[in-house]
């Protein structure tokens, strides 16, 4: 959180404060860059536009050191849709194992999310919040994108192919030629 808004500074004097773009709170955000890459590359539309606009946010609202405001609000609101939207992908989990690595996922998000907000020490979210709510998420995103199918939008991938994205792997398919 951003000290001095807590000391009575304005919202403008926090923002020109803000996190250094190199500040892990905002480059621990690649993993979502990633996640939209094989969503693109999947043609998974409706979880690259969610990751976008999670990603969007979120980095927007770390930026400003966490100020509280319309842009938290909206960041908040999309990060729990975007929980939300995961927890219904792993309710469609193909098979047991696909299930337990889903529940894995949610489990760490949820853990970091109760820890952070339980307890407010800025040393403790600093630490924990961009590995459980960013990293996790993201890789779960990379997951969801290789294992699952769309449940909202485009419900047939009409010409993806695992060969034409050497990103995503299936349990079918593999990202090297046969025989080595």
């Amino acid at each position: 959180m951003c000290r001095m808004v807590r000391a009575g500074t304005t919202a403008a004097a926090c923002v020109d404060k803000g996190r250094k773009w190199t500040d892990f709170q905002i480059t621990s955000h690649f993993v979502f860059v990633l996640a939209i890459l094989v969503c693109l590359c999947s043609q998974f539309c409706e979880l690259a536009y969610m990751t976008s606009i999670v990603l969007f946010l979120s980095v927007w609202y770390h930026k400003n050191r966490e100020y509280k405001g319309v842009v938290a609000a909206l960041d908040s609101v999309c990060a729990k849709s975007y929980f939300i939207y995961a927890v219904v992908q792993m309710s469609h989990s193909p098979s047991a194992a696909v299930f337990c690595v889903n529940a894995t996922f949610a489990l760490i998000t949820s853990a970091c999310f109760i820890a952070t907000h339980l307890n407010t020490d800025p040393s403790l979210y600093e630490c924990i919040h961009p590995f459980g709510l960013h990293m996790c998420p993201g890789l779960w995103a990379l997951f969801v994108s290789c294992m699952h199918e769309p449940i909202l939008l485009d419900a047939h991938r009409t010409s993806f192919s695992p060969e034409h994205c050497l990103l995503c792997v299936t349990p079918s398919s593999s990202i090297f030629p046969i025989g080595v």
